[in-house]
């Protein structure tokens, strides 16, 4: 069954038919949770989204019934369980559940080319848009969270490439991912070892220099740790940063781990495991793979270990912390529906993302993962609705007809149309959402609090009760002033 791309069922070959384009729906509403009791009410969100129609129910039992008869020849199951339905079929049944289990295999694996080949075992699953048939706010979350993961294997399998000799052939798209990605830390850092080892050593510190006055312009910070890290012993012409030779491909001397079968246990995260406080440590030993760092990660004494590793994480995760604790936080902030890249690394993107989940937690938003953030986030339960930059675009255009392509590329400039941005300066103010409100235009001029201020209805409508009182856009500057 596949929800990678238009919804599609197949026996060996032959295609399933599932019925018109609203069953569908309801089959991958289902499938996206495999094997888990989705709720009726969960359910109808899911397909009709916040207002269903008044039969949507008797629809829904409909559809149901129809797909039972339509699945019973492949093996596939829908049962009523207490408030809600199950899909039940083998785990590996669904490319989406099958996506996350061979790259969480992958990054169990120290020999780079057997993770390179499960990486693109699992990247070869997608075949378009996920979720295709749905255009509901869920479909949006769930949609865009898959995205992240997505990308965030693209990343890691560059990684593996280059720690297989490949830097070369990597160069044009490493170069086109730094300049669609202008904040991402780890493409720049990619494209940076990449021009190094391919004897282009000031390329590379100009694509540092770059990437430095863009997180100053934008964020009014400096790159984190790790890429000044990598900057320096570019610098220096460190010798140990020159990768290994490309060598011809070999074909697997073992096969994958089985999904969700006997085998080494799974540990999310590349390469070895971290020192203790789940920071990156440099050892002796053979390299085993470029991480995160982009720098060689080696440990005589790394393995996996089938007893529970310990929690990686310290009392504080905060800005330079890198590692497998950061990789949780980030992927746990993921989960809560906030979009960002999974790579390890504490930087400012990610300290703005705590910070708004911290908010909506009912927290101080320092944007520093103390005991109570992390156990708030592990528990799963606070949710944050963030519009993607499609539905961002189409309300700007609705609220600002005059002139709809100047206020998208405005908020564009100031936001990214990213609806929970925020900024921190040195004195201790912050901007706001996506039109960048400061402290006092939220509190006394529109009478808001900073929860309402990163709502993306609240501040579209707020920014334009201050141009009707302006008489205009002229309050706003990109950069922003401050």
């Amino acid at each position: 069954m596949g929800v990678l791309g238009g919804l599609e069922v197949r026996r060996g070959d032959e295609l399933v038919p599932v019925g018109h384009a609203r069953q569908r729906s309801v089959l991958a509403a289902l499938a996206a949770d495999a094997n888990r009791v989705v709720p009726v009410d969960g359910l109808l969100d899911r397909v009709w989204g916040e207002r269903p129609p008044s039969r949507a129910r008797s629809a829904l039992r409909t559809y149901l019934s129809h797909l039972r008869r339509a699945l019973a020849p492949v093996g596939i199951t829908i049962t009523r369980q207490g408030v809600g339905y199950l899909l039940a079929t083998e785990p590996e049944t669904v490319d989406a559940h099958r996506f996350h289990r061979l790259l969480a295999a992958a990054r169990a694996r120290q020999d780079p080319q057997l993770a390179l080949d499960l990486v693109q075992d699992a990247l070869a699953l997608w075949r378009g848009e996920p979720l295709a048939e749905l255009d509901t706010p869920w479909a949006l979350r769930v949609r865009e969270r898959w995205r992240q993961e997505r990308a965030a294997a693209e990343a890691d399998r560059i990684d593996w490439r280059m720690a297989c000799g490949l830097h070369g052939e990597l160069l044009p798209e490493l170069a086109a991912r730094a300049n669609a990605h202008p904040f991402d830390e780890r493409a720049a850092g990619q494209h940076m070892l990449a021009l190094y080892r391919s004897g282009r050593q000031a390329e590379a510190l100009e694509q540092y220099r770059r990437t430095r006055h863009r997180l100053a312009d934008a964020l009014g910070t400096d790159p984190a740790p790790p890429l000044r890290e990598v900057h320096q012993r570019i610098l220096t012409a460190d010798p140990t940063l020159i990768g290994p030779l490309p060598s011809p491909a070999v074909p697997r001397q073992d096969p994958p781990t089985p999904i969700g079968g006997a085998g080494p246990p799974v540990r999310d995260g590349a390469g070895p495991p971290p020192a203790a406080g789940g920071r990156l440590r440099r050892g002796t030993g053979a390299v085993l793979l470029v991480c995160s760092l982009l720098a060689a990660v080696t440990a005589a004494d790394a393995g996996l270990s089938s007893a529970p590793p310990p929690d990686p994480c310290p009392a504080a995760v905060r800005t330079g912390d890198v590692g497998a604790c950061v990789e949780e936080v980030q992927s746990l902030l993921v989960r809560a529906g906030l979009a960002m890249p999974v790579d390890g690394v504490y930087g400012p993107f990610t300290k703005m993302r705590v910070a708004v989940f911290q908010l909506h937690a009912g927290m101080a938003g320092t944007g520093v993962v103390d005991g109570d953030t992390l156990r708030a986030l592990r528990a799963g339960t606070t949710r944050i609705d963030v519009w993607p930059a499609e539905r961002v675009e189409r309300r700007l255009r609705e609220v600002f007809p005059e002139e709809p392509d100047r206020v998208v590329d405005l908020v564009r400039c100031l936001s990214h149309l990213d609806p929970v941005w925020m900024i921190r300066y040195a004195d201790g103010t912050r901007t706001w959402g996506l039109f960048q409100l400061t402290d006092r235009e939220v509190v006394f001029e529109q009478r808001g609090g900073y929860l309402a201020a990163l709502d993306p209805e609240w501040n579209v409508l707020a920014a334009r009760a201050i141009r009707d009182r302006t008489g205009g856009l002229d309050r706003w500057t990109c950069p922003p002033a401050g």
